[in-house]
């Protein structure tokens, strides 16, 4: 995994400072980290490393050429070290204030991260091969920074205010006391559904209308807690907003206690051969849309987290990445009943196992998905179950379940 704990030390206050220099929204901010990290390594290399002519790229953004002269004339014009956070982020902001002006109001239309990350870009950055994928990962990792060091309240204002989430801000939300977001237990009018069960498509059971009930004990960010979280990046794992998500219909229930273990599903839908990340984007939505339709009518996607067949991971319920990047409390979900949803983390496998077993690459992005999870809430392996031993249901199949000691085993070869 790369190494990204200087990058998630610094990305929180360099977003301060660009949404108080030219409001900015935190998803634009993050938008530029994306760029700013995938360009100089998570600021551990400023010199670029294998330049195709002359001196290369150097700074932040490795500005290069005529670029690069600037900037060294200007830290020279300001008696600042080229290589510290002060001059890099000074040229920025005199870039974006004057010569690159159009790169920060194109950047304000943008409120999607995908989208935002890839018009700065191409305004800003211009690079001769984009390599979008780490640049949308390094944001999704500022974002995630960010939130939990406690920007989440400033998150939960801009997305009620772009009609994305204002159950959140009304359920949830009442004071902001320095960098931490105070939240308090949703009221009656905005209760979280403790749902039953994740819905399987094609499940052989059953499933229960989800009952209502009030939230448990909602998320409380301390001072120390956030210092302590964000230690360890994951896997690369595609967040709700990057497959277009739609807002969750409740506030998400945030417990104020670590998960115990994990809890392995299968989708119960088609074995395809199609392994693309724009396949499993559109799982990503299709589940959803089942969760929350007339089927089931819950606030959001069941389980936590997914993974196709192509071994793409992506993030199920809102804030499941956010929180379990952290590695201090657990997003209710509701993928395996009451009890199992109180305490597990729940990964959907796409496919049909009854008689086969995932793909290779979706087997091992399980196991790194698994072990990451497992390292961030000191979970035991040995609480790796599945679904059925939570109820009565064929989920995860039975060849799939008779794999998971297999499974268990190869996960604790990767912590």
């Amino acid at each position: 995994m790369a190494n990204y704990h200087l990058f998630i030390e610094k990305a929180p206050g360099i977003m301060d400072g660009l949404k108080r220099d030219f409001n900015f929204s935190t998803v634009q901010a993050a938008a530029i980290l994306g760029n700013l990290g995938h360009e100089c390594n998570g600021f551990r290399t400023m010199q670029e490393t294998h330049p195709v002519s002359g001196r290369g790229g150097y700074g932040w953004p490795q500005w290069t050429g005529p670029r690069r002269r600037a900037f060294e004339a200007w830290c020279d014009d300001h008696g600042l070290d080229i290589e510290s956070d002060a001059a890099n982020y000074g040229f920025l902001k005199q870039e974006l204030l004057t010569t690159h002006d159009n790169a920060r109001r194109a950047l304000l239309r943008e409120r999607d991260l995908v989208r935002a990350v890839r018009v700065f870009e191409r305004k800003f950055l211009v690079a001769g091969v984009p390599h979008y994928p780490s640049r949308e990962r390094y944001a999704e990792i500022a974002l995630q920074a960010y939130t939990v060091r406690g920007g989440v309240a400033a998150l939960a204002i801009e997305s009620a205010e772009d009609g994305q989430g204002g159950d959140w801000l009304e359920s949830g939300l009442e004071t902001l006391d320095g960098d931490v977001a105070l939240l308090r237990r949703p009221s009656s009018s905005a209760r979280e559904r403790h749902e039953a069960d994740c819905g399987c498509v094609g499940g052989a059971k059953a499933l229960r209308r989800a009952r209502m009930e009030y939230a448990p004990s909602s998320f409380d960010v301390s001072a120390a807690e956030t210092t302590a979280g964000v230690l360890v990046a994951g896997p690369a794992i595609h967040s709700t907003a990057s497959w277009g998500a739609r807002p969750a219909t409740s506030a998400i229930t945030v417990l104020n206690r670590r998960p115990t273990g994990i809890v392995i599903h299968h989708t119960a839908s088609a074995n395809v051969a199609d392994t693309s990340l724009a396949h499993a984007k559109q799982l990503a939505r299709n589940i959803q849309d089942f969760h929350m339709g007339p089927q089931r009518n819950w606030i959001d996607t069941g389980q936590h987290f997914t993974v196709s067949r192509g071994g793409h991971i992506l993030e199920g319920r809102h804030r499941s990445l956010e929180v379990a990047t952290a590695g201090l409390h657990h997003v209710l979900g509701a993928h395996a009943g009451s009890a199992c949803n109180a305490d597990h983390v729940g990964i959907e496998n796409e496919g049909t196992y009854m008689t086969g077993l995932p793909t290779t690459a979706q087997w091992q992005s399980l196991v790194r998905l698994c072990a990451w999870l497992c390292n961030q809430y000191g979970m035991s392996t040995s609480n790796i179950i599945g679904h059925r031993q939570c109820k009565s249901t064929d989920c995860p199949g039975d060849r799939f379940f008779s794999q998971l000691g297999e499974l268990r085993q190869d996960v604790n070869h990767e912590l």
